[in-house]
């Protein structure tokens, strides 16, 4: 019977046991929160630094010619054949964007007996080296920067001098000005 008892016990105790303890606790399910969006960095307005007649112009879809101080200012465009006034005894400066460069390897005037160049960084300077007695006197010039642009013009000899030849980007503004939209709107999304 001492042994009955035992084999009861153990059963009991076995069965107890089994009874007694708790299921496992589910697993933990861990939910991580999404890395924070970087935030939108918005381009500053690309009219602000600009000259307020080139700012009107390009609002406005055109290309005017545009005098402002002592500088000529031209809409940039690849396929325009730029007219420069020139005067014995006169240099005309060619002032090219502050962002592009350019070097004299870069650089092609047709007529180098008659005309004189200099080249500067971010502009060239030009000058007749005939006289009045030659009042058909002209030629060309190429300049060609490291932005990639060139820039094309006739060179004329007349009495009254352009004295500074400047250019604004239409294109260039309103390019930037759509991206600067663009981050515009997704910042007040965030």
């Amino acid at each position: 019977m001492k042994h009955s008892r035992f084999i009861g016990c153990a059963v009991a105790v076995a069965l107890s046991g089994c009874v007694a303890q708790q299921p496992p606790p589910p697993p933990a399910v861990v939910i991580h929160d999404p890395p924070p969006k970087a935030p939108v960095m918005v381009p500053g307005d690309p009219y602000a630094g600009l000259n307020p007649q080139v700012a009107a112009a390009i609002r406005a879809g055109q290309t005017p010619v545009i005098k402002s101080g002592i500088s000529t200012l031209y809409a940039y465009s690849p396929d325009v054949l730029y007219k420069v006034n020139c005067s014995t005894m006169w240099a005309t400066e060619i002032r090219l964007n502050p962002d592009e460069q350019t070097d004299r390897d870069a650089i092609t005037i047709g007529d180098t007996e008659r005309w004189s160049i200099k080249v500067g960084a971010h502009s060239v300077t030009v000058k007749p080296l005939g006289t009045t007695l030659d009042p058909k006197m002209m030629t060309d010039l190429i300049i060609a920067t490291d932005k990639p642009r060139s820039y094309h013009f006739q060179l004329f000899l007349t009495g009254k001098p352009n004295n500074a030849i400047g250019f604004y980007f239409p294109d260039d503004v309103k390019a930037q000005a759509a991206a600067r939209e663009v981050a515009l709107k997704e910042a007040a999304k965030q």
